[in-house]
């Protein structure tokens, strides 16, 4: 699928933004690291260098668990069926 930019809203236009900005500062850092996938009962975690990727898919908010730098997180917790970023 394509993204239309034209079609797309502001907040999420902002955050392809975030995220380019984000793999253009720290991947290239931990390009040679192995990424470590945790599967929980509602989430998904993804350990990759210093960066750590938590998808919540429950009904509940989940602890990332790491320095937040990107998503809507709410006192370092990811909301229900949402995103969060951070680094360790």
């Amino acid at each position: 699928s394509q993204l239309r930019w034209e079609e797309a809203d502001a907040d999420m236009l902002a955050w392809y933004r975030a995220l380019i900005a984000l793999r253009n500062e720290r991947l290239a850092a931990c390009a040679d690291a192995y990424a470590r996938v945790t599967v929980g009962p509602d989430s998904l975690r993804m350990e990759r260098g210093d960066l750590v990727v938590l998808a919540n898919l429950g009904d509940v908010p989940v602890a990332l668990s790491a320095s937040p730098l990107l998503g809507e997180l709410n006192d370092g917790t990811v909301p229900p069926e949402g995103v969060g970023i951070g680094s360790q």
